[in-house]
């Protein structure tokens, strides 16, 4: 991880929310003791009436899509970001991870390059995304 942050030139970092509460959050965990000392994006992942919507039990790529961009938020203001880095614990489809990034993109305009880094990866007949 501190290899590609160095040789990126990483300057935040940003790590995609767990859908379903959980005790111990696998990713709290891993920014726990990776002690990453870069300013974060803070994300939030809202619930349509209080319902919670696991990417992994959706079927359809659109679905994904669409739950992604209707759940995550970015929670904190964003100045003068240069380099990026998307952290989840796993990767299906790639729409999170898409989803967020162009979130981002909105917010810092294209001058901003974003990095996405997963743990876990799976091909389970999706596409991989690559908008950003």
């Amino acid at each position: 991880m501190n290899k590609i942050i160095h040789i990126k030139k990483i300057d935040y970092i940003c790590f995609i929310p767990h859908t379903i509460p959980r005790k111990i959050q696998f990713l709290k965990e891993y920014e726990r003791l990776t002690d990453i000392r870069l300013p974060k994006i803070n994300l939030a992942k809202v619930y349509k009436n209080n319902i919670f919507v696991a990417q992994k039990s959706l079927s359809t790529l659109q679905e994904r899509i669409i739950n992604a961009r209707e759940t995550i938020v970015i929670k904190n203001g964003l100045n003068d970001v240069k380099n990026i880095l998307l952290i989840d614990d796993a990767v299906g489809s790639g729409s999170t991870m898409n989803e967020t990034a162009k979130k981002i993109r909105i917010l810092m305009g294209k001058s901003c390059k974003i990095y996405g880094f997963t743990l876990v990866g799976s091909f389970k007949g999706f596409d991989v995304i690559r908008e950003i």
